[in-house]
């Protein structure tokens, strides 16, 4: 079922003769929509992106993939220069208002991605973890199914949960249509909602994609346990590298206390031209 809703509702937003980029990490959610996209005779590039330095499993599969299926496959390399990674945080703020941690460290390396994407349709397997329950903050809810439900519905339907609102205004103002089916398709969406935290805790993790596209995922042996994108790709301890610099003016142990600084020093230095204008 879960396949021939995802086929859906790519079929209902994307024109057949169009080639589609897709934000490809090489997880199951990725792989849904790439598998999706192929079964509907769609012609596909995968992007990547991947720590300059930094051999992550994202990037290991999606070669594995591209070789396997014949696709082509853009790999985009995140800078380790920490002056450029500051420069890039100030024009995050000025240009999607950032706040958390787990934006920034979502978002730098996207930037970059969006800007790499040619193609007009843009689509991305991302939310299905909101859906799944599988974050920290959602799984202290799984003892209670009422609570686990309301908690996944607040967050699939909030725009900046997953980075969702700012990825998809980088690419609106790149002239980029952004298609995310775990996030947009009420079908979708309500079939997760009717699952319990038994139905998709019981068994393999993310069992209900693992058998929507068992076929698929076993003939290339792709199946991996779900894994923080900002973790396995190394953007998390680059980001923790801003900790020895001069960002770090009050010996902070997070690196929230570093963004909240640049955050802070984006306003002042606007506040500072209008007053000047």
């Amino acid at each position: 079922m879960l396949k021939q809703l995802i086929k859906k509702h790519i079929s209902n937003t994307i024109p057949q003769n169009e080639k589609v980029a897709v934000m490809f990490s090489g997880g199951l959610d990725s792989l849904s929509v790439l598998f999706s996209l192929i079964e509907l005779g769609y012609d596909v590039k995968l992007y990547t992106f991947y720590r300059e330095g930094v051999l992550s499993d994202d990037l290991k599969i999606s070669r594995k993939v591209a070789s396997n299926l014949n696709l082509e496959l853009e790999e985009i390399e995140i800078s380790n220069d920490l002056d450029k990674l500051v420069d890039d945080l100030k024009l995050l703020i000025k240009k999607h208002d950032l706040k958390k941690k787990t934006q920034f460290q979502v978002m730098h390396p996207m930037v970059y991605v969006c800007n790499a994407i040619t193609e007009k349709f843009v689509v991305s397997g991302l939310a299905a973890d909101t859906l799944y329950g599988t974050a920290r903050s959602m799984l202290k809810f799984a003892s209670n199914e009422v609570q686990f439900r309301e908690k996944r519905e607040e967050l699939i339907y909030k725009e900046e949960s997953d980075s969702y609102k700012f990825i998809k205004d980088e690419l609106t103002s790149l002239n980029k249509i952004f298609i995310v089916p775990y996030k947009e398709s009420k079908e979708i969406i309500d079939y997760f909602l009717k699952l319990t935290p038994k139905d998709l805790y019981s068994g393999k993790q993310k069992k209900q994609t693992y058998n929507a596209f068992k076929e698929e995922i076993d003939k290339l042996h792709l199946y991996r346990r779900n894994s923080s994108m900002q973790i396995n790709s190394g953007i998390r301890e680059l980001h923790d590298e801003l900790l020895k610099t001069n960002w770090n003016t009050k010996g902070f142990k997070s690196v929230v206390g570093v963004y909240n600084q640049i955050i802070k020093y984006v306003k002042e230095s606007d506040e500072f031209q209008r007053r000047r204008l």
